[in-house]
């Protein structure tokens, strides 16, 4: 077996799940009958388990309190990197290919601690979306009328958990409002109306915005929030509360 970058890379792929099914099939036949590839493998998968049952433990634990208190949970691996090779080579001879595997074992402690800290900002946003639906007045309809409807049937979906139903009274709220709004100010009576509808826009994107994060939907909710930081919505501070 020639050992090339591509069979660095097939062990790679291999390790870190990025096979299809039938290159997977053909990778393990191939560890089956070949011995040189199969010592490579086995060698890196020696170092990758090294660094996750030995030093992730240690890492985790050291920067368990930071996660907690910074809300944007990024870690600086650099740290921990030298203290992993460190940590490696007292498993490992200096014979052993442990340089070029170091790259490959890099990538999945990125991934192991991406997901830890997305994990953590999964559950920061969805309890940022309880925290702002409790805040939240329930809303008062205004003579019966249609959009009012619809907007307190959002906000009864958001409390019961409703969060598909939810989504789509909001985009039916939001059409009316929107479709309300294109119509021409002729008179006082209309200016005023057309201010309450641009506060019941805001209360919509407010809902949208606790929606998405009660769902996880982290990117979405980010993008909603800082649209309604900028804006000259009610809800500017809680959105930016939530950002931090």
């Amino acid at each position: 077996m020639n050992n090339d970058i591509t069979t660095e890379e097939r062990i790679d792929n291999y390790l870190l799940g990025r096979m299809a099914e039938a290159e997977r099939a053909a990778f393990e036949r191939d560890l089956a009958t070949d011995a040189e590839l199969k010592e490579e493998y086995e060698c890196q998968r020696a170092i990758a388990n090294a660094v996750q049952k030995v030093a992730m433990k240690d890492f985790l634990t050291q920067h368990a309190a930071e996660r907690q208190a910074e809300s944007n949970n990024v870690i600086d691996l650099s740290t921990y990197f030298k203290q992993a090779t460190g940590k490696i080579r007292e498993f490992f001879s200096s014979g052993q290919r442990v340089a070029w595997t170091l790259a490959s074992v890099a990538a999945m402690v990125v991934a192991i601690v991406g997901s830890v800290n997305y994990t953590s900002t999964l559950h920061t946003m969805q309890g940022n979306g309880m925290l702002a639906y409790a805040e939240l007045s329930a809303p008062v309809a205004r003579d019966g009328n249609e959009l009012d409807t619809i907007i307190e049937e959002a906000y009864n979906l958001i409390g019961s958990g409703e969060l598909d139903k939810a989504t789509d009274a909001i985009k039916k709220a939001k059409a009316v409002v929107l479709d309300s709004l294109a119509q021409p100010v002729e008179t006082e009576e209309d200016e005023y109306e057309h201010q309450v509808l641009q506060l019941k826009e805001y209360d919509l994107e407010w809902y949208e915005a606790i929606v998405l994060m009660k769902q996880g939907k982290v990117s979405k909710a980010k993008m909603m929030l800082k649209s309604i930081a900028s804006s000259s919505s009610q809800y500017t501070e809680q959105a930016k509360t939530c950002l931090k």
